[in-house]
């Protein structure tokens, strides 16, 4: 199971390193992504990073599933900003969430709001 992740914000690019960053720090999801570069527009040598891929192994694991979305969820709470993560699963359902939105949420909203985010990674794991 894939899922790929994008930001919104002020230097994209560099908040997914610093994501990938936050999740390689997880023995669970250490060496599971890889960036991405969108295809180059014309004219040009190469596209910009453009998304982050997790992958989660076949079905992916609930406990993975379940660090990936505390992780996601903790990292986009310490931005500063109007950021916003892309989150995609490889049937191509799409759930966003916003800096903004999760910044101010109390411990047991985190806890909610990633339980959210794991069960819907959980229930598209195949892509459906």
């Amino acid at each position: 199971m894939e899922i790929m992740i994008q930001v919104t914000a002020e230097q994209s690019a560099t908040m997914l390193a610093d994501l990938q960053k936050w999740l390689g720090s997880d023995p669970d999801l250490r060496g599971a992504t890889r960036m991405v570069a969108a295809a180059p527009e014309s004219g040009e040598l190469g596209g910009l990073v453009d998304s982050l891929v997790v992958l989660l192994g076949a079905g992916g694991a609930t406990a993975v599933v379940r660090v990936l979305s505390t992780t996601v969820i903790a990292w986009l709470q310490r931005r500063t900003g109007d950021v916003k993560l892309r989150i995609t699963d490889a049937g191509g359902s799409i759930l966003e969430y916003s800096a903004t939105n999760v910044r101010e949420m109390t411990l047991p909203e985190i806890d909610a709001t990633a339980e959210e985010l794991a069960k819907w990674m959980s229930r598209n794991k195949d892509g459906s």
